[in-house]
């Protein structure tokens, strides 16, 4: 398997062209982090018609790291 890391920036400021979300296809991996460590992020996952949660698989925290 080839890791591929692509890191996006979410901000509120939508008239500067900043957005709060993004779409992740299928068969990607996602994990958020904060650049402030002192701060907190809240990650959610919205499906659409059509998912199977058998088909749904998460790694832990560390395994995202490595």
């Amino acid at each position: 398997m080839t890791k591929q890391l692509r890191a996006k920036t979410f901000c509120i400021m939508i008239e500067n062209g900043e957005t709060p979300q993004a779409l992740i296809e299928k068969g990607i991996w996602f994990a958020a982090a904060v650049n402030d460590t002192s701060s907190y992020t809240l990650v959610g996952c919205t499906v659409a018609p059509g998912f199977d949660f058998s088909d749904f698989d998460s790694f832990q925290n560390f395994l995202l790291r490595t």
